[in-house]
């Protein structure tokens, strides 16, 4: 190596040390500038912080009887005195203890020194309050700085009185940390059909389900109701459900909606009864339609009563055992005898008739009868008159009409009234109300000379179909001889049929 090479190198080296020299000297002046920048003030706060807090000089004041929980308000009441010294106080932070945990509340507030301030702290919530503590804040610089808190743990009860009426602006209300969920009830958002609680341990909101029919107003559709399972209902039963306008069709409430459904088969409606399907009919079942003479019901499959003809009828009966109004005798009196009269036994001749079961010679009859006296069974008396029954209507429908009767006789056994015969029988059919009447037995007798026996008769009355008729039986003795027992006549039928 030359001598020119190698003093090149060693200026080079020499240029190096001087550079490293002169940085390191640099970044000490800079970090000196740090620490006299951040570090001091830091420190100097730090020691003025102290210095002011000494000065603070604020308490919980609980001789006077202000610091107290009135539970039934929900208020906790403070009272915070301020002693003489002069430091700033900027604010005032307060925790309730309850039940392990604490319920933070702030306050912005400026303190005049020798002073007594009044506080409401919002303890609605909160039960069993063990300790009310008192911390406060003053301000240096754009720093917020907490000093020394005091506490209070035997809290009393206010005397009445004590809280008055308070504004909402006047109650301080719980805070929370960021961390937190919530410090009270109404910082937890709502659910719908599940009521919401802090818990103040935690400070996490919690929800239960309300109970069912609980209402909800603002988050569930009318009418409001819960099921139990948080979800919302508009019923919990039908009776809560609008009713229908339509007949046959009643609400329901199905899984909490409100519908409709076919009401009960059988239930009214207007024009008879509903069918299972919505719809009103007359009827269900046969039985269901009004009865109509001489007709069958049949309930359509459409619910309509409809009506056959039977192929025979009952026109008309009687058989005397029960009433017999629209029943009348008339009375063409040679003697002093009434007639006819419902026979149970020898009446007073005053009577006129009456019911009886035998005759007055003493044949006994199994029921009731309709019969004369005749010539009186124990004296002479000539007899003439007439039975007329109650007017009937014989149906059109029918081609054939008959009368059906039996007939009893005690007497001489004549034939006709035309023929003045002893003990004369004439069965007629009248349509001027038994006035007249046209003989049905041809004149011929119903009973021999003392037959005293029931024999059944059959009479045709087709010729009087579509009429209102009357049934007539004339009586008439021709003597007063021999004090017979008479006529009687029973189980009178009145029947059409189609062949």
């Amino acid at each position: 190596m030359s001598e020119k090479s190698g003093s090149y190198l060693f200026n080079k080296r020499g240029v190096s040390a001087v550079v490293a020299t002169v940085l390191i000297i640099m970044i000490t002046v800079a970090a000196v500038g740090i620490v006299w920048a951040v570090i001091i003030p830091l420190v100097r706060d730090n020691i003025g912080v102290g210095d002011l807090c000494k000065q603070v000089d604020v308490s919980i004041e609980s001789s006077q009887g202000y610091t107290c929980l009135d539970s039934e308000k929900g208020i906790m009441l403070v009272q915070v005195k301020k002693g003489v010294q002069e430091a700033n106080v900027s604010g005032l932070k307060f925790l309730l203890s309850s039940m392990g945990s604490s319920v933070i509340y702030s306050k912005q507030t400026v303190l005049q020194k020798d002073s007594y301030n009044l506080y409401y702290l919002n303890a609605s919530g909160y039960p069993s309050l063990e300790e009310v503590t008192l911390i406060p804040t003053i301000k240096t610089g754009s720093s917020v700085k907490e000093c020394s808190s005091v506490s209070v743990q035997e809290l009393r009860n206010c005397t009445a009185g004590a809280v008055g009426e308070l504004s909402v602006d006047q109650v301080i209300q719980p805070t929370k940390d960021v961390n937190e969920q919530c410090a009270k009830t109404s910082d937890c958002p709502e659910v719908v059909c599940q009521e919401k609680s802090c818990n103040l341990v935690t400070r996490m909101c919690e929800y239960s389900f309300m109970d069912p029919s609980a209402i909800q107003a603002e988050l569930c559709v009318q009418p409001n109701k819960c099921d139990g399972g948080g979800n919302c209902l508009q019923c919990l039963n039908a009776g809560e459900c609008a009713p229908s306008t339509e007949e046959c069709v009643v609400p329901s409430c199905d899984m909490g909606v409100c519908g409709f459904a076919n009401d009960s088969r059988g239930a009214a409606c207007s024009t008879g009864m509903c069918d299972g399907s919505r719809n009103c009919v007359k009827c269900l079942i046969n039985s269901d339609c009004p009865t109509q003479e001489c007709r069958s019901a049949i309930c359509s499959s459409s619910g309509t009563c409809e009506y056959n003809l039977l192929s025979s009828c009952n026109l008309f009966y009687e058989n005397f055992d029960g009433d017999v109004t629209g029943w009348s005798h008339n009375i063409y009196n040679w003697g002093d005898l009434p007639g006819w009269w419902i026979d149970y036994g020898m009446p007073t001749l005053s009577d006129g008739w009456a019911v009886y079961p035998s005759t007055c010679w003493g044949t006994a009859f199994s029921s009731n009868t309709y019969g004369t006296i005749g010539n009186g069974c124990y004296a002479s008396y000539i007899d003439r008159s007439r039975l007329v029954s109650p007017e009937m209507m014989l149906s059109n429908d029918y081609s054939n009409i008959e009368i059906d009767f039996t007939s009893f006789a005690q007497d001489e056994g004549g034939s006709c009234l035309s023929l003045h015969s002893w003990d004369s029988k004439e069965v007629g059919v009248s349509t001027d109300n038994g006035e007249t009447w046209a003989v049905l037995n041809d004149c011929w007798p119903l009973h021999d000379y003392y037959d005293s026996v029931w024999k059944p008769y059959t009479f045709d009355l087709s010729a009087y179909r579509g009429q209102s008729i009357r049934l007539v039986f004339a009586y008439e003795t021709g003597d007063s001889c021999c004090g017979e027992a008479g006529w009687d006549v029973d189980d009178i039928l009145v029947r059409g049929y189609n062949v």
